[in-house]
């Protein structure tokens, strides 16, 4: 698996910090070749309603920037830094 491609210099999850879980969907074609649902709509709607473990690591919202940039980064100690656009950046005025 490939980690928070952005960081460059981190090797990724320290022991302690790697997924708990995994969730697998799966069909099985003896069975049927039609399984009627969409697997990657359930695998997505699992994740939206489902977090597996808990932070270690103090994650900060920053504002983006004007440039755009969306890279998040790591600053001293640790903190994890990440850009998010302003709500009134994406609100529609209707």
């Amino acid at each position: 698996m490939a980690w928070a491609r952005y960081l460059k210099d981190w090797s990724g999850p320290r022991a302690g910090e790697k997924p708990t879980a995994y969730i697998v969907v799966l069909g099985d074609t003896e069975i049927t070749h039609s399984f009627g649902c969409d697997h990657g709509i359930a695998a997505q709607t699992i994740l939206l309603v489902l977090a597996i473990g808990k932070p270690r690591e103090k994650i900060v919202a920053e504002t983006l920037k004007p440039d755009g940039d969306v890279k998040y980064w790591r600053g001293s100690g640790g903190v994890h830094h990440v850009p998010k656009r302003r709500l009134n950046d994406i609100m529609l005025g209707l």
